[in-house]
């Protein structure tokens, strides 16, 4: 809407993708989140990946690589503003029509230079920059990480690609898209893996990170076939929790012990020993979070709890629990298990 306000009066047209956009991850700080715009830029540049600006100019922008196109356009746009001038470009923003011919004699009377000219000058500027090792590889594994998001959602889960281009055009049929869970094994594999690889390169990881993407590419290229270990171990846990959801709608104490390791048996059973006793309708724990150890030998994860009595509603309901799973005899078991909070917690900036 602020944008929006700049845009003079005129028969038809706009500005470009690239200072639409462009302007957005400016005035934002970053894309996703704040970053080093310029030094991902430079990378960028400096890169088989980089796209001239004439050819995103052309577009249609919103077909070029996702991350890249943004991170170029939000630099450049920044470019203009620091080096000229926010008046300078508000005037720029506010009279493209989106027409070659007329943008060029606008930005040749605005800057004296025509957009190839500047986009020289700004390569020079970002060739001038020293990203570090660390925001090289952040970057490369920001792009595959989202590519490889977006290449889930196409094979596995299409409602996902799914947004329709103005409110109007949300229907009811539309909404409940977006408020139905897609809870099949496949995608709770998928999707636990996903969140386990960006919190490990949150965390500096980035060696278990790309294990873990490696791991979802051979899934994704077999079909949704669970072929690696790791996603074996995330079907196995998937299976575990249902059997315990089985136990604890049947009230079965004995097959809910079953899933439990002998450690932590006890305090676990004295835990769910009051849902046994409730006349539930349905429960289910909704895997969240999961991240496997190295190892393969074990894992910690966070299940949100959805559950309901013949009275209506259950008190657990919604609760998240923190636990900790290990494998046992071929076989995985829950061996911890306690009330939790969400955290909301900011990943640091990409490049800082």
């Amino acid at each position: 809407m602020v944008a929006n306000g700049l845009i003079q009066a005129k028969e038809e047209g706009g500005p470009d993708g690239v200072l639409v956009e462009g302007l957005a991850v400016w005035a934002t700080g970053g894309h996703y989140r704040r970053e080093s715009i310029d030094d991902l830029a430079s990378i960028i540049a400096d890169s088989d990946s980089y796209t001239p600006l004439s050819t995103l100019r052309a577009g249609p922008f919103y077909d070029f690589q996702h991350e890249t196109s943004y991170m170029e356009a939000g630099s450049f746009v920044q470019f203009l503003i620091e080096r000229y001038g926010l008046d300078r470009f508000k005037l720029l923003y506010g009279q493209e029509t989106g027409k070659a011919e007329n943008d060029e004699r606008l930005v040749e009377s605005l800057y004296g230079q025509t957009y190839a000219e500047l986009e020289v000058e700004w390569l020079e500027y970002l060739g001038s920059l020293s990203p570090t090792p660390e925001q090289v590889e952040a970057w490369r594994f920001n792009v595959r990480y989202f590519d490889l998001i977006r290449r889930y959602q196409a094979e596995l889960d299409a409602d996902a690609r799914i947004l329709p281009d103005a409110p109007t055009d949300w229907t009811s049929s539309t909404l409940s898209i977006f408020t139905r869970r897609m809870v099949a094994a496949a995608n709770v594999v998928f999707e636990t893996a996903l969140i386990a690889a960006q919190e490990r390169a949150d965390r500096g990881d980035m060696a278990g990170a790309d294990a873990v993407l490696d791991d979802v590419e051979a899934g994704l290229d077999s079909k949704g076939e669970m072929i690696r270990p790791s996603l074996q171990a995330r079907q196995a846990i998937c299976d575990l929790l249902d059997t315990q959801d089985r136990a604890i709608l049947r009230a079965d104490p004995g097959a809910y012990r079953a899933t439990l390791t002998p450690v932590g048996a006890l305090a676990l059973e004295v835990q769910a020993a009051a849902e046994f006793r409730l006349p539930l309708t349905s429960y289910r724990q909704e895997i969240v979070r999961l991240d496997m150890a190295d190892d393969g030998q074990s894992a910690t994860g966070v299940v949100l709890v959805h559950a309901r009595t013949v009275d209506g509603d259950f008190a657990g309901d919604g609760q998240l629990f923190a636990v900790r799973l290990v494998k046992a005899g071929g076989r995985w078991l829950l061996s911890g298990r306690e009330p939790t909070q969400p955290e909301f917690l900011m990943p640091p900036g990409s490049g800082s």
